[in-house]
């Protein structure tokens, strides 16, 4: 029942990737967003003697807000750990050029497809994932809990009405 839910919502999501495509074309931002996602696993080499450790934000704002605890955190542990800071918009991207000390590598967080989301398990396999906020992708929480990595949330809330969601069933 569970990959039924994963698959269908993939599919749902095609179209609006399509759109998001399309627009693309003729907005810079956008555009520039989907061309550096292509690749956004290529370059990634973890020493193999670290466990990964993944905080993922998606804009300026969640950043600012995790930003004092991934400095505390990579500064005692990045000797044992190897830290990815995964982003979602272009905006972060600006990151990747700042010599700031809060992670090893910043890449793309993957698109919530079904098969983008195995692909990047396959190549990452996190020790744990903090999640900043309320960027919770059902294929990615899915997927994380079927490879039993330790995944939290920080900094997120969650009203009663929606924890008698039945899409909370699912996941």
């Amino acid at each position: 029942m569970l990959i039924f839910f994963q698959i269908i919502y993939s599919l749902l999501l095609l179209p609006i990737y399509l759109v998001y495509r399309i627009i693309g074309i003729f907005n810079k931002k956008i555009g520039n967003t989907l061309r550096a996602r292509n690749n956004y696993l290529k370059d990634l080499k973890i020493p193999p003697h670290k466990k990964v450790v993944i905080f993922h934000c998606t804009s300026i704002g969640e950043f600012e807000q995790i930003t004092p605890i991934l400095e505390n955190i990579y500064k005692k542990y990045r000797s044992r750990y190897y830290f990815i800071l995964t982003i979602f918009s272009y905006t972060l991207e600006k990151l990747k050029s700042q010599n700031i000390e809060i992670a090893d590598s910043v890449i793309y967080f993957p698109l919530d497809f079904i098969w983008t989301i195995k692909k990047f398990f396959r190549k990452i396999s996190p020790k744990l994932i903090v999640i900043n906020r309320y960027d919770t992708w059902p294929n990615f929480i899915i997927e994380a809990s079927k490879n039993k990595f330790n995944t939290i949330l920080v900094n997120g809330s969650i009203s009663y009405k929606i924890l008698k969601s039945p899409i909370l069933k699912f996941l």
